[in-house]
């Protein structure tokens, strides 16, 4: 049990955190994680990057981990986190992770929204690709404006990717209006994620 609240602090802690940094484009490979992906195009901001790093677990061994988010001027944002979790259990870890990650999304929502209410569209899990499996939850979000009777829409997809001994969490997020038209390059990351070694 103490296994399983340490990976949500974690998921929950590093999914949405943010900090200055600079974009680019291109192949993005991370040191001692063993993976690499396509960062966004670049009109797209780096918000935050970080290489591998370590943070207490518990008592038990220290978990290296990486971060790094992207966004645009219209409010839509990528973040993606690697944790590896070499010899820790982690069954029923992954969509407790993503329910906490979306409630934590509604609670920074609550901090410039009167009222804040949020409905799960779609929830699945299976294999992305050969190796990977996945937990998948996507969900609407809807932020009433103080004085406004029009609320903000928005809409976020969070994964869960399982590969050997490594748990990564990426979300999209954005006002609904730019929603589709900006998935692309998240689903861009989601599919170039290369794992070069085990």
């Amino acid at each position: 049990m103490r296994v399983k609240k340490c990976i949500l602090v974690i998921l929950s802690i590093l999914l949405l955190c943010s900090c200055a940094g600079t974009g680019h484009k291109g192949m993005v490979n991370v040191p001692g994680q063993d993976v690499s992906f396509i960062s966004p195009q670049s009109d797209w901001e780096t918000t935050l990057f970080t290489s591998t790093s370590k943070v207490p677990s518990g008592g038990f061994l220290p978990i290296k981990f990486f971060r790094g988010s992207w966004s645009k001027n219209n409010l839509s944002t990528i973040g993606i986190t690697g944790v590896n979790i070499s010899g820790i259990k982690k069954e029923g870890a992954t969509r407790a992770g993503l329910i906490s990650a979306l409630e934590s999304e509604v609670l920074e929502f609550k901090k410039v929204c009167g009222l804040v209410s949020y409905n799960i569209k779609n929830e699945s899990n299976g294999i992305l690709r050969e190796g990977i499996d996945f937990t998948e939850l996507e969900a609407d979000i809807k932020c009433v404006l103080s004085g406004t009777d029009d609320p903000l829409k928005a809409r976020t997809i969070l994964y869960v990717l399982e590969s050997m001994d490594y748990l990564y969490t990426l979300q999209y997020k954005a006002v609904e209006k730019y929603y589709d038209q900006d998935i692309s390059a998240f689903e861009q990351i989601l599919d170039s994620i290369i794992f070069t070694a085990h």
